[in-house]
């Protein structure tokens, strides 16, 4: 595993060219293994009348079917487990079920650790370096042998804790990163400023749920630091990581084909679409043009930046939580709370679409109410 994780820096180093020939051979070696082992997507590549001779390109993925979280919940978990494999043996994981539906997902030890390695290095490409400590909020660190010698070392809290408690720990371990999802950071943030500034943190590292612009600018002005961000999910680990260079999130290439469809078309530069995703190196349970729930929104021109990945410009949110009007018109709750989080004097606000026309919007005014405010979030809605 030491040696492909050296190629995994490598091959940031190469074309991307490069890149698609690496990703052809392991999706065909992935449809092969799930059509013959696993039984859900050997069902599935036959009603759709495709199989492992079909892929000669990576373009010709696009005629394999897509599967939906209810799609692979509905079916039973033996079907979906690849024959060969010991469920035993392997870590499983549970879905948030933020959409309502939970969803088990198992892995070997040897893909965990493949998806770790990739994970830390997103995190090194944005500053992380071996003598830093990294506090994490509601995970459980994972405890490598390199720990012991002093590299990259870890600690955590759960997110069952108080604000307060969180802070307790944090002081306790000095960390120079603190990572977790943004609303753990928010509350650390709102539980007491001054002592999240006197941390004197290197950097933020944010991931798990959607990042508001405004909680970013809070942040990094109370804390004197950058936040990054990073889109992943259970079933596949890292989707892109944020680049501290370019701005944009690059996707991981090396690890999960993403796919960004508006309707059944690939979404053009510039537009939002769904995001589609096939891990590559997930075995024991396969995802295979797994449609994720999440919409993202495609850069309008091509990334300068020397990572040769693919390239998301923003994460737009969860599909199912988009706010849907007459005409097939979705718009993304976080271009509300974008708009509202950008004008200092409202501290909270509420968004409420109790009408097919309509969306309800009431909010908080920080001090003294001005009654202009509420013109202004008019105009900026």
């Amino acid at each position: 595993m030491c040696l492909e994780h050296l190629a995994s820096w490598a091959r940031l180093r190469r074309g991307r060219q490069h890149i698609r020939n690496y990703q052809l051979p392991a999706l065909q070696r992935l449809i092969r293994h799930a059509a013959d082992q696993v039984p859900y997507y050997r069902q599935a590549f036959e009603s759709a009348q495709v199989g492992p001779a079909d892929l000669r390109s990576l373009d010709a993925l696009a005629h394999f079917p897509i599967s939906s979280k209810s799609d692979l919940q509905q079916a039973p978990l033996a079907s979906r487990f690849a024959a060969g494999f010991n469920v035993e043996n392997c870590r499983v994981h549970e879905t948030s079920g933020s959409t309502g539906e939970r969803l088990l997902i198992a892995r070997t030890p040897t893909e965990e650790l493949r998806l770790f390695g990739l994970r830390l290095r997103s995190q090194i490409l944005n500053g992380l370096r071996p003598w830093h400590r990294r506090f994490i909020i509601g995970a459980s660190p994972r405890k490598l042998a390199a720990h012991k010698l002093g590299v990259f070392r870890t600690s955590g809290v759960d997110l069952s804790l108080s604000p307060k408690e969180m802070l307790d720990e944090a002081e306790l371990h000095r960390p120079h990163i603190i990572k977790g999802p943004p609303g753990a950071l928010e509350l650390l943030l709102e539980e007491d400023p001054q002592r999240l500034t006197a941390l004197s943190l290197e950097f933020i590292l944010s991931g798990a749920e959607q990042l508001p612009g405004g909680l970013r600018d809070r942040l990094e002005e109370c804390c004197a630091c950058r936040v990054i961000d990073s889109y992943g999910a259970v079933e596949c680990n890292l989707i892109a990581w944020e680049c501290r260079h370019c701005g944009m999130y690059h996707t991981c290439d090396d690890s999960v084909i993403v796919e960004v469809l508006n309707g059944d078309r690939p979404a053009l530069p510039g537009q939002e679409g769904d995001v589609i995703v096939t891990a590559l190196h997930s075995y024991a349970m396969p995802f295979i043009r797994y449609r994720i729930g999440d919409r993202v929104r495609l850069p309008a021109s091509s990334s300068s930046c020397s990572i040769p990945f693919g390239v998301i410009h923003k994460i737009q949110g969860r599909s199912v939580d988009y706010l849907r009007f007459p005409g097939n018109i979705a718009v993304s709750p976080y271009q509300i709370m974008d708009q509202l989080d950008a004008i200092p004097e409202v501290s909270r606000y509420h968004v409420l679409q109790d009408e097919t026309h309509s969306v309800r919007v009431t909010f908080e005014a920080a001090g003294t109410h001005d009654p202009s405010i509420e013109h202004r979030v008019r105009d900026s809605l």
